[in-house]
């Protein structure tokens, strides 16, 4: 069996009840940025959730749709992409900075310690 979803790049043999990439943690039911609370909405969350389990591999928007169930949608990678643009927001509001979330052109998007990558 193929440890790695071929669609969303998810860790099939991972699975943890808090994931943590930098200052940002994703639970299940939420998100923390320097062990504090954030507020994000079920959706938000989940996106984040579903992109942290995939890390370090990029997840692909027909999976981030299929994830959050909005297939049915009239035009679901536009409500997606809304959603990634406010969650991008958020975590700028909550400190982290700017490339936490990334959108790797044609292959998906990835979130990283961008910590690092500014020290």
């Amino acid at each position: 069996m193929c440890r790695f979803c071929p669609n969303c790049g998810y860790d099939v043999e991972r699975y943890e009840k808090a994931i943590t990439i930098g200052r940002l943690t994703v639970t299940e039911d939420g998100v923390m940025v320097d062990g504090k609370p954030f507020h994000m909405t079920t959706d938000q969350v989940r996106l984040l959730r579903t992109i942290a389990l995939a890390a370090p591999h990029p997840v692909r928007m027909d999976a981030l749709i299929l994830r959050l169930g909005k297939e049915d949608l009239e035009d679901p990678a536009n409500n997606i992409q809304v959603q990634l643009s406010r969650v991008r927001h958020a975590l700028r509001f909550a400190g982290l900075p700017e490339g936490t979330l990334q959108n790797l052109y044609g292959r998906g998007y990835l979130l990283t310690d961008a910590t690092e990558q500014a020290a």
